[in-house]
This record gives C-alpha cells, sequence and structure tokens, in this order.
C-alpha cells in the first residue's frame, strides 16, 4: 500500500485521480498471479505435488484472506467505483455553430486544416514509396478500393482484389533486374533456367 501512495503522487505533487491508479494496481495484481502460476510450476510438476503447492498458497491468491493480494483487490474495485462514477470532460467539442471548428483534447481545429493533413500524409507516403522503389516507383492516377470497415488482419488497398488491375507485381523484380547498380547489389548470379540467386549477405 505504501508503494500505490507513493506512485500517486505526481510530479506537481498533487495526488493522482483514481482513473490513473486504476492500471497500476492492475499490473501488480497480473504480476502476483503471474508468480503464483511459475511458483505451482517450479521443480516437481506431479499433478499431486502441483495440487499441494496450490494448497498452500490459494490463500494468498483470493479475495476473502488477509493477504496483500486482498488489499489490492480490494483497493482496485474502490478505485473502479470511483472512476466511473466520476464525470469527465469530454476530449471533443464543436466549437461554433456550423460544425467548421472544434476542441480536441484542449488544441483549436478547423475542418480546412485536414487538407494540410492529408497533404502531409500523401507526401509521406510518396516519401516511403519512392524508397523503397529507389525512386522509380509508378504513379497510379485511377480510382483506387480500400474499405476503411474491413477490420480483417492483414487486409489493406494493396491487397484489396478491386486494385489487380493497377499492380505489376514483378514492378519491383524488373527494376532491380534493369538497373545494373540495383542487379550487382542484390543478386549474385543466375541459374540456367533463368531464377536468379539473391544476395542474402
Amino acid at each position: 500500500m505504501c508503494f500505490i501512495t507513493l506512485i500517486s503522487i505526481k510530479a506537481d505533487h498533487s495526488w493522482a485521480q483514481a482513473i490513473e491508479v486504476t492500471p497500476i494496481i492492475a499490473r501488480m495484481t497480473y504480476c502476483m498471479q503471474t508468480i503464483f502460476l511459475v511458483t505451482l510450476h517450479m521443480g516437481d510438476v506431479e499433478t499431486a505435488i502441483v495440487r499441494e503447492r496450490h494448497h498452500d498458497l490459494e490463500k494468498w491468491h483470493y479475495e476473502g484472506n488477509d493477504s496483500t493480494f486482498h488489499s489490492l483487490c480490494l483497493l482496485q474495485h474502490l478505485a473502479s467505483n470511483i472512476t466511473l462514477s466520476t464525470p469527465s470532460f469530454p476530449a471533443f467539442m464543436w466549437y461554433d455553430d456550423e460544425n467548421m471548428e472544434f476542441l480536441w483534447h484542449g488544441s483549436f481545429i478547423t475542418v480546412h486544416m485536414f487538407s494540410s493533413l492529408v497533404q502531409e500524409l500523401m507526401h509521406s507516403v510518396y516519401k516511403q514509396f519512392e524508397k523503397i522503389t529507389f525512386g522509380e516507383w509508378r504513379q497510379i492516377c485511377s480510382y483506387v478500393a480500400d474499405d476503411l470497415t474491413n477490420t480483417t488482419p492483414g487486409y489493406g488497398f494493396v491487397s484489396d482484389f478491386r486494385n489487380d488491375s493497377h499492380y505489376n507485381y514483378h514492378y519491383l523484380m524488373d527494376l532491380i533486374m534493369d538497373k545494373p547498380h540495383l542487379r550487382n547489389e542484390f543478386v549474385t548470379a543466375l541459374v540456367p533456367d533463368g531464377v536468379p540467386l539473391f544476395n542474402l549477405g
């Protein structure tokens, strides 16, 4: 409890809010549960011995017994109740009646700023593509499909089947083979059937 008290003191010497303390207690609880499991399986792991260890240690691992774990659980319940019952100020709020200006975490933002944001993102993407394709990438001027609601792991506009017509999947390989300095850097030799042997060093 002394550790929780001391770590709850912020840099400006004020007390941390309950919502800032609950993650700390959760981490400590998780560590204690992990140590409990590790201790159970240390040394001989025969079923009877593990059960005997569990019987000896379970009073330190459950609520209701006088232990550090029990105190942490009670403190977590209290902090969670305070957090859930404490009203919080919104992170987002419209600043005008036309919905063109708003506050986001205290920062003043206008809708028109999104244009600059998109331009900066496009510039970053271009630089990354130039790096990947050695400064010789092909620009796609037609429509690119991208399903922003698709949460399937690995999905992206590059893997979307509707964009297959945009891609030459051998473009990078062709680029390497057509440029002598790139071929010398990445390819060591060609086998008789024409398959390149890559420099893996």
